[in-house]
């Protein structure tokens, strides 16, 4: 390996030069670009003088007396002074002898000028050698007669002893790293953002940056890591020859691990030094960083390198090695990084009846850490034939798949013979699917399933034995399990009052719940709440089901507690505060994603439709997701849609719309807009008499303002309207009426309105972006055919009118539409239902 490439940055680092302490180690493994610093140094001396060893010199000692005889020589000692000290050394070769030393000293000692003298590779001397060599450099040595060495491993001298004396430093390999910034003067300048990945990868270490550097040149978008994985043979041969047997032993048989702590790798190596040997590996080294926690961790290609060695040397070992390592995790502090690692570990070392009882105790754990997808992980990497046979295995298994959003692996493992010929097992089974189908798939077929298995699972609850069936995870009773599947169920299907009375007797039996299944059920409980009007029980709630994820440290990515943001949406939404609950939407959909959870994923647009915005979250998924037909999400998403469109002029097509759904209580008020654009003030007032009473606040408040819309007199609109605002003073429900239909506003007089959260609501929606003006049906035709005609003489000629008139139409729909092209205003006729798409582009 060489660095020509670097002598700018790795040999004229202002922060590596050469000190004044008469002796200067550096002290690094092969590739830290020792030789370069070396000679960077070298250059800037008046009188200097060069040596270096290799391996040969390891077994002839007399070669090494002539190369520190040429140095002085070369340095001004006496030629008489030097004849005379090579002909001392001894024949044999094996050292260089004591009297070699002192009269070599004697002719260093001579030379009347400062000098440097730089001796390299100094490991490849042997041990008795290298301690003459340090003799000579601890008689000759002082401020005016500098000694500079470079080695790849502690040479026979006591360094720190020297070194604290203030007669020796010492450079080690964290001295010759690379910094980020070096790393990026490197790097050409179009490449300078990668600076960081590559500091990352390479640990800045010279020999994997040289090696990335002209890589990178060649193809900007290479993968770092698999280059400088080409390194490995590198660090076989030059690397870890150096090394002691016992570090190699250890550092060999610790390559099993990733990042572990001292007592691990004791364990696992069987040394009780190893974690002086992995402190001195790490100095001599950096390829072995010790991480703020305490853990060690190897460089990538120095753990690859350890790990082939292994292989070699200890073939047979490695099972054995793994199974050493899950003990020995298993008997650092209870975590489930620990469990974590143990697992990894008895996996690879084929461990599979140790691997499924560990999984099968602490299955609830892993629950709790949102690590399900670890859970069917490892049991996948365990053959089959080891546990699809055991009834709780196998039922864990397919729940933890719903969980983590693969339910074709859960419905095929669900319906094995296995599982199916044991009644008990099959309740259990439906349960496992309706828990979790209710947020993903259909909750009225989680209704079904709870009902179905109901008998089953009391008698389960019942019996002392459950004979093979796993405890439900995170619930003490099956029965209460399946009442929690059932109450997030109807609050999915918008039955407010059972899935809060279901919902509120499962908190009934809070010490019978895990801490994270409380928190789905509060935050549950906080979206039916917002939904029916009661935003303090609402935000309590929600506030509950959040501090109970952050005190199992799971409130960062938990999907449990989406309801909970459900319910803070919700509740922004009905007291006017429309940014805060996109926010809150966006991040419940960023929960959701990953487990493709399509319900809540409609849910987040269901809400978002309340703040009259029209977006589908679950076209933000790839590849695409289909949610259950939830008539609530259906009945507000289509209200929103075919108000927006009522709003653009096309009244006709707004009914239509909103004729593929029926109107819920809570959406009257887009329903009385819209029928009021089409029909007489008393045709929709018979129409709403129709339609059942609401019984919560906020279906009552809509209620009240759609009867203001259509009430016979200003008087009774004024009364009606004002008995609403009564209604929303408890909770500052101003967000609903804000809501009312938009003819409701025109007929309250704004000089005689006196209510405070009338006169609230009015003057935000009178700081409010105007809403689009309504478009003319003749400029609904011309839209129309917008997508048909190529030009404005072609549109005109299809409309029987002047070029002028035509271009008026189309510059006033492009002023409504806020668009300046004839694109953009097709675009957003077709996203508000008023165009058509051409079939043909």
């Amino acid at each position: 390996m060489t660095f020509a490439r670097l002598p700018r940055v790795v040999a004229e680092r202002d922060r590596l030069a050469l000190g004044d302490a008469p002796l200067t180690a550096v002290v690094a493994a092969a590739g830290f670009g020792k030789t370069t610093l070396v000679e960077g140094w070298r250059r800037r001396q008046a009188r200097a003088a060069y040596g270096t060893f290799d391996a040969f010199y390891r077994t002839n000692a007399r070669d090494v007396g002539l190369v520190l005889a040429d140095c002085a020589r070369e340095l001004g000692a006496a030629e008489d002074v030097l004849v005379d000290a090579i002909g001392l050394l001894p024949p044999d070769g094996d050292r260089l002898g004591a009297e070699f030393v002192f009269r070599t000293a004697e002719a260093l000692r001579g030379i009347g000028e400062p000098f440097v003298c730089f001796l390299d590779d100094l490991q490849g001397l042997s041990a008795e050698t290298g301690r003459d060599v340090g003799r000579l450099i601890s008689t000759v040595a002082d401020p005016q007669r500098r000694f500079v060495v470079a080695t790849r491993i502690d040479p026979p001298w006591p360094l720190q002893r020297w070194r604290v004396a203030g007669f020796a430093e010492v450079v080690t390999a964290d001295r010759l790293r690379l910094t980020g910034d070096e790393i990026a003067e490197l790097l050409p300048p179009e490449l300078a953002s990668r600076a960081p990945a590559v500091s990352r990868v390479t640990g800045g270490w010279p020999a994997a940056m040289e090696v990335v550097r002209w890589r990178l040149a060649a193809d900007p978008d290479l993968d770092l890591e698999k280059e400088v994985l080409d390194l490995v043979d590198y660090v076989i041969e030059e690397v870890l020859p150096e090394l002691p047997e016992a570090e190699t032993r250890v550092l060999t048989r610790t390559s099993i691990l990733q990042h572990f702590p001292a007592s691990v790798a004791v364990a696992v190596s069987g040394e009780v030094t190893a974690a002086r040997i992995l402190h001195d590996v790490q100095r001599r080294t950096s390829m072995v960083t010790q991480l703020p926690d305490g853990r060690y961790s190897y460089q990538a290609v120095l753990r690859e390198a350890l790990h082939r060695k292994l292989s070699q040397v200890e073939p047979e070992a490695e099972e054995h090695l793994h199974r050493r390592a899950a003990e020995a995790w298993l008997d650092e502090p209870d975590t489930f990084s620990t469990l974590s690692n143990a697992m990894d570990h008895l996996i690879a070392g084929r461990a599979w009846t140790e691997a499924i009882e560990l999984t099968r105790q602490r299955v609830g754990e892993i629950d709790r850490h949102a690590r399900l997808d670890r859970f069917v992980g490892w049991l996948d990497a365990i053959p089959g034939r080891q546990w699809r046979d055991d009834l709780e295995m196998a039922l864990l298994y397919c729940y933890a798949n719903l969980r983590i959003g693969r339910p074709a692996q859960a419905l095929e493992g669900l319906h094995d013979p296995t599982i199916e010929r044991n009644a008990r097992a099959a309740a259990v089974a439906k349960l496992i699917y309706a828990w979790t189908t209710g947020w993903v798939t259909d909750p009225r077929e989680a209704l079904r399933l709870c009902d179905e298995a109901e008998p089953v699972l009391i008698s389960l609850d019942e019996a002392a034995q459950h004979e093979g069936i796993p405890q439900f995870p995170g619930v003490s009773r099956f029965e209460l399990a399946a009442g929690i599947a059932a109450g997030r169920a109807n609050a999915m299907l918008g039955r407010w009052d059972e899935a809060a009375e279901g919902l509120r007797r499962m908190l009934r039996h809070r010490a019978e719940v895990g801490a994270m299944d409380q928190a789905g059920v509060c935050g549950s409980l906080s979206y039916v709440l917002a939904m029916q009007g009661d935003v303090a029980a609402a935000r309590a709630y929600a506030e509950e089901a959040l501090q109970l994820a952050r005190d199992a440290g799971l409130a960062n990515h938990h999907v449990r507690i989406v309801p909970a943001l459900l319910g803070q949406a919700a509740s922004s939404v009905v007291t006017g505060d429309r940014d805060a609950a996109l926010a809150t939407l966006r991040d419940a959909a960023s929960r959701c994603r990953p487990l493709r959870a399509a319900n809540l994923l409609a849910s987040c647009g269901q809400i978002a439709a309340m703040a009259g915005v029209s977006h589908s979250f679950l076209a933000e998924v790839d590849p695409p997701l289909t949610a259950a037909t939830l008539p609530i999400v259906e009945q507000f998403v289509t209200a929103t849609a075919a108000r927006d469109r009522s709003r653009l002029g096309d009244h006709a097509g707004a009914e239509r719309l909103l004729q593929t759904t029926s109107p819920h209580e809570l959406t009257l008020a887009a329903w009385v807009e819209i029928l009021l654009c089409r029909a007489e003030r008393r045709s929709v007032a018979r129409w709403l008499l129709r339609l059942p009473v609401p019984t919560d606040r906020h279906g009552r408040i809509v209620r009240l303002l759609a009867e203001a819309s259509v009430a016979a007199s200003a008087a009774d609109a004024s009364r009606r309207a004002t008995e609403a605002a009564d209604l929303a003073t408890e909770g500052s429900l101003v967000g609903v009426l804000m809501n009312a239909p938009a003819q409701l506003w025109e007929r309250l007089d704004p000089e005689r309105i006196t209510h405070p959260m009338l006169l609230e609501a009015a003057a935000r929606l009178g700081t409010r972006t105007a809403l689009p003006e309504t478009l003319t049906s003749r400029e609904l035709e011309v839209l129309r055919l917008l997508p048909y005609v190529g030009s404005t003489s072609e549109l005109a000629s299809r409309l029987f009118v002047s070029v002028n008139t035509a271009n008026w139409h189309r510059s006033n729909i492009y002023r409504k539409l806020g668009v300046r092209r004839r694109r953009a205003a097709i675009e957003r006729g077709i996203e508000l239902g008023l165009v058509t798409p051409d079939p043909h582009g």
